[in-house]
């Protein structure tokens, strides 16, 4: 725990106060894991990772990951796969980057077919 490190002699007391006052929540770590994970282009797979190790509760886990439009999921998977350049032995460098990233095996497949439709030059 962050207060633990910061020298805080009894950061569980002062976790329970902050939350109970409204400074911090499960809802409001959710959120900022959301645009984090956005802004990292990060799947929901490591969405879900990083709440789950911040102790956030499993149902509130998958609401985050619901309140996640799936063309964005889409949308941010592709514009990482085009910064891998077109060439032989790049096909398996970008599954697995895009697995190490959180995204889902049928998604990844998605977008291997249509990276290789655009990398033949169609």
């Amino acid at each position: 725990m962050r207060l633990a490190r910061a020298g805080a002699t009894e950061p569980e007391a002062a976790a329970a106060a902050l939350e109970r006052q409204g400074w911090i929540s499960d809802e409001s770590v959710a959120m900022s894991e959301v645009e984090r994970c956005r802004r990292r282009r990060d799947g929901p797979g490591r969405l879900a990772q990083r709440l789950r190790q911040r102790g956030v509760d499993e149902g509130l886990v998958c609401e985050a990951l619901a309140g996640v439009d799936p063309d964005t999921w889409w949308e941010q998977a592709w514009r990482e796969a085009q910064r891998v350049p077109p060439g032989d032995g790049q096909r398996p460098r970008l599954a697995r980057r895009l697995a190490r990233l959180g995204y889902p095996a049928p998604m990844i497949a998605r977008i291997l077919e249509r990276w290789d439709f655009h990398a033949d030059g169609g």
